[in-house]
């Protein structure tokens, strides 16, 4: 038994750590990835600087969330090589005034909103999702 959960562990870590194959961070307002010694733009702040971000697995895919100091924000599936292969716009009841984004398991999200709010947004297997008061 002990054997087998071991071997169950070690094939969820390695399936984790394969998923993320970056580090993100930001500088001067751009999002930025580095993947081994190599450190590339992720996605350029421009003139509407890129304040914050969140990452985490959610149904077995790889996601990066990041906001702007304008209120957008963005989420977008991360490739197993550390670019995004897809990019659309991130709503949640924040609005243009997201603080922090937590991913808590393979399924939800917490949204604390600037003004103290925060709501709890749960993705269905099918691609939807709900979000309700936290």
């Amino acid at each position: 038994m002990k054997q087998y959960l071991l071997i169950v562990i070690m094939m969820l870590t390695s399936g984790i750590a394969k998923s993320q194959s970056a580090d993100y961070f930001i500088k001067n307002g751009d999002l930025m990835a580095r993947v081994g010694n190599t450190t590339s733009t992720f996605e350029r702040g421009w003139k509407n600087p890129i304040i914050d971000f969140a990452e985490g697995e959610l149904n077995g895919k790889y996601f990066v969330i990041y906001w702007q100091a304008n209120g957008d924000s963005k989420i977008c599936t991360i490739s197993e090589t550390g670019k995004w292969s897809s990019k659309s716009d991130f709503r949640c009841r924040c609005g243009k005034h997201i603080d922090k984004i937590k991913f808590i398991d393979s399924q939800t999200l917490i949204i604390t909103c600037t003004d103290g709010k925060r709501y709890k947004r749960t993705f269905t297997a099918g691609g939807g999702s709900t979000e309700s008061s936290y």
